[in-house]
């Protein structure tokens, strides 16, 4: 499939324009998702790093029929299945089943009123195998709408078009941490640009945690 490159923000809103009705009806489906989902939505965020999606959306469903996510030896067997394998299955099995035990609390920090990027930041630091990109994965998949998914693709993009100046290299180190909302996603006019100052250091990020609720 051949790739679009943007050659500005003309030609960003344009495709935009062409597909905003099909993403805002995407994404008031993911608003609609029932609670008593959530969880193996946040299983399949689990399973899709390095990872194919529709392996892991197999697996889920495997999982789901069953009703092993709380145990972790079984749960690896199934993963290693050909039909949906799901790379690191021993620790990823391992993972889910911290996911099980824990999701109360997990439940009950969704209900909170608290805004999609310190829900992000909570669920990184406490759910195991949740990172950034998963995190906001799982909360856009929920409903949140006010977090940017910065993966490897969207970055590329922002590479070609000017709007970062950073090598391949190190952006790839750095985009774990990404930016706190989706308007942050795009510089406000043409021409504007990103520094290293745009994305957290290891150490800035360590500082954004507390003691206080983690997990054990």
């Amino acid at each position: 499939m051949r790739r679009t490159r943007y050659h500005g923000l003309d030609s960003l809103r344009t495709q935009f324009e062409e597909k905003k009705h099909a993403i805002r009806e995407r994404l008031e489906a993911f608003r609609r998702i029932p609670q008593d989902e959530y969880f193996f939505e946040l299983a399949y965020c689990i399973l899709t790093p390095q990872s194919s999606a529709v392996h892991a959306a197999a697996a889920v469903e495997a999982l789901r029929r069953a009703r092993c996510f709380n145990r972790p030896e079984r749960s690896a067997k199934i993963l290693r299945r050909r039909a949906y394998y799901v790379r690191f299955h021993n620790t990823k099995a391992a993972h889910l089943a911290h996911a099980w035990k824990h999701f109360p609390e997990v439940a009950e920090r969704l209900a909170s009123p608290a805004p999609g990027n310190d829900l992000r930041i909570w669920l990184v630091r406490n759910v195991r195998g949740l990172g950034w990109k998963e995190a906001s994965h799982f909360l856009r998949n929920i409903g949140f709408r006010d977090l940017a998914i910065l993966d490897r693709h969207i970055l590329r993009n922002l590479l070609d078009q000017g709007v970062l100046q950073r090598s391949r290299q190190r952006l790839r180190r750095s985009a774990i941490a990404p930016l706190k909302t989706a308007s942050d996603a795009l510089p406000a006019r043409q021409g504007s640009r990103w520094t290293s100052s745009t994305f957290s250091s290891g150490a800035e990020r360590r500082d954004r945690f507390s003691n206080n609720g983690d997990l054990q």
